[in-house]
């Protein structure tokens, strides 16, 4: 397991499992000034509900708060990084529209750097986490998907991170198909830092990046993130509302309904009724 793992590689240091969540994971370890969110739904593909994204962001606030963190890093158990929203819970977790930007500005709002630990494919809304990251570092196996238009969906939340990032082009073109990105297709795009044949290269690409950042100043660190994003994101704000109103809508139409039904029946879905419909 994770825990395991980061065990073995920080040798002789005193790792402290401070808070141990059912669906999240968070670590810290008092030797490098590391502290580690898991996403743990394994047998689900660490897809989100409601009680994971409400640990996350209690797990999340805790690294925030701790001065002994420096560098936050974001990870999955098992197969997949995070495949999303939980399709089982879509009713309820739509009652919830808060929580829907709220995980993703907590992460683009941090003042510590961040570095995602991807140990596997990112799908729908689990892309939103890799794009609030700072350092982005991929297995050769981890692939990306905007699997939401085949859904009766739409990324209306997590565009507001990824089209300032990739592109209007590019980001087109991913979340109309809703095509798979390979890793290395990911890199070319400017999606991700770099990829590791496996996941011992994975840790040791990691472990080189919290070297070089821990030996930057915090507090110049944070004043970089700040600036970046003061530059890049002054619409943000509004942008967020007008995709948060829209996915309002969205989550209460007859499409996104016979969408998601139709993905929990494993059944493949006949557009043609809505495509005759307004928006």
């Amino acid at each position: 397991c994770i825990r395991d793992r980061y065990q073995r590689r920080v040798r002789g240091a005193r790792l402290l499992e401070f808070q141990i969540m059912s669906v999240v994971k968070v670590t810290l370890s008092h030797n490098n000034n590391v502290g580690t969110i898991a996403f743990n739904r394994p047998k689900q593909g660490n897809s989100l509900n409601v009680e994971m994204v409400l640990e996350f962001l209690k797990g999340l606030e805790a690294l925030e708060q701790n001065k002994e963190v420096r560098v936050i890093i974001l990870t999955g158990t098992g197969k997949y990084f995070c495949s999303g929203m939980d399709f089982s819970i879509f009713q309820s977790y739509g009652s919830e529209p808060n929580l829907s930007y709220q995980i993703f500005e907590k992460l683009r709002l941090s003042d510590k750097p961040v570095i995602a630990r991807l140990n596997g494919p990112s799908i729908g809304g689990g892309i939103g986490f890799v794009f609030t990251t700072d350092i982005r570092i991929a297995t050769k196996d981890s692939y990306f998907r905007f699997a939401e238009v085949k859904r009766g969906l739409a990324p209306l939340i997590i565009a507001n991170y990824i089209v300032p990032q990739l592109g209007p082009f590019g980001s087109l073109q991913t979340m109309l198909s809703g095509e798979t990105i390979s890793a290395e297709r990911a890199l070319a795009m400017g999606m991700i830092t770099s990829i590791a044949a496996d996941e011992s290269e994975l840790d040791d690409l990691v472990e080189g990046y919290v070297k070089e950042l821990l030996g930057n100043g915090p507090k110049a660190m944070a004043l970089v993130k700040k600036v970046i994003r003061h530059i890049a994101g002054r619409e943000h704000e509004k942008n967020l509302d007008f995709a948060v109103n829209l996915m309002g809508q969205l989550r209460e139409s007859d499409e996104a309904m016979y969408g998601v039904r139709c993905f929990l029946e494993k059944k493949q879905p006949d557009w043609e009724k809505f495509s005759r419909s307004k928006l």
